[in-house]
């Protein structure tokens, strides 16, 4: 399972790096207004999925108290592919991080199955 935890933590980093990165395309057009917005649901995305990795008390008590699903095999692998679908939506920086977050779904799933 350390391998597990290492892969969300990496997915994680690039799930949080994707806003900033998006930020460098500025605010042009609506489309690139789109972008950012949806590149900043998946910096969200990943802030949670990192602080569910963290395990620090207090949050893991919240995240499991508010987001329930996130412990669940099913609701985690739910929703990593909900992150992967944004990040490929929200452009050319975000497919590195989508492409990396389905694999990680796919990973984890697997694992499961394993188990």
């Amino acid at each position: 399972w350390q391998a597990r935890h290492l892969a969300n933590v990496a997915n994680s980093a690039l799930l949080l790096l994707t806003f900033p990165a998006s930020l460098r395309g500025g605010l042009l057009s609506g489309l690139a207004l789109h972008r950012l917005l949806t590149s900043a649901w998946v910096s969200g995305f990943g802030g949670m999925l990192l602080m569910r990795e963290l395990s620090i008390p207090p949050v893991r008590r919240w995240l499991n108290q508010h987001f329930h699903f996130l412990s669940t095999t099913s609701g985690s692998t739910a929703f990593l592919m909900c992150a992967a679908t944004m990040a490929l939506a929200s452009g050319p920086v975000g497919v590195v991080a989508g492409a990396a977050t389905l694999a990680n779904a796919w990973y984890g799933a697997y694992l499961r199955r394993l188990r």
